[in-house]
């Protein structure tokens, strides 16, 4: 079928280590076009791309426009990718299944290597909450005419997803997050999916929140390259991987432990703290700080003159808008 050649094509240009990523983006938007012609789907609904989106007790679940809308950041598609490819590459086995949460309308992340790889060698569980969304993906999963023994979609909220004994994935694919890791539940997510599938790899590999020191007039008002030579580096707050999740294993209730870290004795009076976010999709595949809408820089709320000189104690809350706090 020739949608599922051109996705093939495409993805084989993005795995092409030696083309930079910078360089892709026309390949993504290639890719995002064919998704949206055989999904059926309405990408900028009328009421606007925030219309459908989800509230639940772990955090928000995003639109499904505003999901096919995440493909544009282009760095974060393709070293996701990337990453999975590796990923599934180096199960080392003749099928490998994946379980892809909160896949979006597209699920831009599974059905282009899907069609990539050789029939057989990778199979995809995609969830996602949204009946729109579900809809779109069995629409397109029809058109292109996959098999449904290597792609199957359920509904649901993956906070409450059990896999079936016979289908325990060797991969889970999680990609609900935001910069900062607030708002959306990629931390309760994550841990809630590992505890059933601690043997899986899981993608993104390692998520960590820095924590630095800026002045705004430099961090705002100077080109990127430009900016790290201002910034003060206070420690890594937060981080979100497999064996941090599995030190979790006795803790209860809605607060996990961060890192705390010590303001200057010298703060100036226009200084601010800023969440610096980074991440390690899989084996070097990486998204730094400022290159994606998951990396952007965030202000912290806190008044750092009240706590110069002195440990500012963190927590990160889980709750319908999580993120890291200062601790009381």
């Amino acid at each position: 079928m020739k949608s599922r050649v051109q996705l093939a094509a495409f993805v084989k240009t993005i795995l092409n280590a030696e083309v930079p990523v910078h360089e892709l983006r026309p390949e993504i938007m290639a890719i995002k076009e064919i998704l949206v012609s055989l999904a059926d789907f309405d990408d900028r609904p009328a009421e606007g791309i925030a219309f459908g989106e989800s509230m639940t007790d772990h955090g928000l679940a995003i639109s499904p426009s505003n999901a096919a809308l995440c493909v544009d950041d282009y760095v974060r598609t393709i070293q996701f990718i990337r990453g999975l490819h590796q990923a599934i590459l180096d199960q080392d086995k003749a099928k490998v299944s994946v379980l892809y949460a909160g896949c979006g309308p597209l699920g831009v992340l599974a059905i282009p290597l899907l069609c990539y790889f050789e029939q057989g060698k990778v199979a995809f569980q995609l969830l996602d909450i949204h009946e729109t969304s579900v809809a779109s993906l069995n629409h397109i999963i029809k058109a292109l005419e996959l098999p449904d023994q290597l792609i199957t979609v359920t509904c649901c909220d993956v906070m409450s997803y059990q896999a079936p004994k016979a289908n325990m994935p060797d991969i889970v694919l999680l990609e609900v997050m935001q910069a900062g890791l607030r708002v959306e539940p990629q931390v309760a997510a994550s841990r809630y999916l590992m505890a059933q599938f601690p043997q899986a790899t899981l993608i993104p590999e390692s998520v960590s929140i820095e924590m630095m020191l800026v002045n705004p007039q430099h961090e705002f008002g100077l080109m990127n390259d430009e900016r790290a030579a201002h910034r003060i580096h206070l420690g890594t707050a937060f981080t979100l991987n497999k064996a941090v999740i599995d030190s979790w294993a006795c803790l209860d209730g809605l607060q996990l432990p961060a890192e705390g870290v010590i303001i200057p004795v010298e703060v100036n009076d226009n200084d601010c703290l800023m969440e610096m976010t980074s991440i390690t999709v899989y084996s070097g595949h990486e998204i730094e700080i400022g290159q994606s809408g998951l990396t952007s820089a965030l202000r912290f709320d806190c008044d750092v003159m009240s706590f110069s000189g002195q440990i500012l104690a963190l927590a990160y809350g889980l709750s319908q808008n999580p993120g890291l706090f200062v601790l009381d």
